[in-house]
């Protein structure tokens, strides 16, 4: 059976489901910057990847979940060469072991992003 879940603290599109949980598993969308009226305030890299984090903290709060877990992650990049820092802050919101990570580069993405991440949850945990 699926499962909608949404967080009212994370921009809501009729387009896409912020997350989808399907048995233990919840599914997030890529998750960007932006801010509950869909706008990107943050303009600077280690801005967005916090911003970025807490959009999917609220959102794993109301799927019951943590980051900690968090079993995949994917991450979109415009420049590869913010990978370092971006390790440096997901260090700082997951304890090790951290979850297996794919970084891709990409030329663009939507809004104003510069970083877009897109991770699976295993909610079995809890």
């Amino acid at each position: 059976m699926k499962e909608l879940v949404v967080s009212k603290n994370v921009f809501v599109t009729d387009d896409f489901s912020q997350a989808m949980k399907v048995g233990d598993l919840l599914y997030l969308s890529g998750i960007t910057a932006r801010n509950e009226k869909g706008e990107i305030l943050e303009k600077d890299f280690e801005a967005q990847t916090v911003r970025i984090f807490k959009n999917i903290e609220s959102i794993l709060k109301e799927a019951g979940a943590v980051l900690d877990d968090v079993i995949k992650f994917t991450v979109y990049l415009k420049d590869i060469n913010n990978l370092g820092k971006f390790r440096e802050l997901r260090n700082q919101f997951f304890s090790a072991p951290r979850p297996p990570s794919t970084a891709v580069e990409v030329t663009g993405l939507v809004s104003g992003a510069i970083v877009e991440v897109e991770v699976i949850v295993d909610c079995g945990k809890r």
